[in-house]
């Protein structure tokens, strides 16, 4: 039996703005570390890092209800890449 230590981040950066400061581009980037530890030892470690860059929208609603569902895409591309991962350790 395996046990998993999941540490997960989502960070929202800045990264263009218009002539009067205000933000114009974004981007999300979730950050995934897992170790994977077999009888109570570290036997392997994992790093996933995804990340979207995406415009502002005006509608400030519509932004974050986006950027969830950017964050639940990205969540979902970690975990198939562990699923691929975790299938491949013996």
């Amino acid at each position: 039996d395996f046990i998993l230590k999941i540490n997960s981040n989502s960070q929202k950066n800045i990264i263009a703005k218009d002539g009067s400061g205000d933000p114009t581009r974004f981007k999300n980037i979730v950050t995934v570390k897992i170790e994977i530890l077999n009888k109570g030892k570290t036997q392997s470690n994992f790093l996933f890092v995804e990340d979207f860059t995406y415009n502002n929208d005006n509608n400030k609603f519509n932004l974050k209800r986006y950027e969830k569902e950017i964050k639940n895409n990205l969540a979902g591309i970690v975990t198939d890449k562990l699923t691929f991962k975790l299938s491949n350790i013996r």
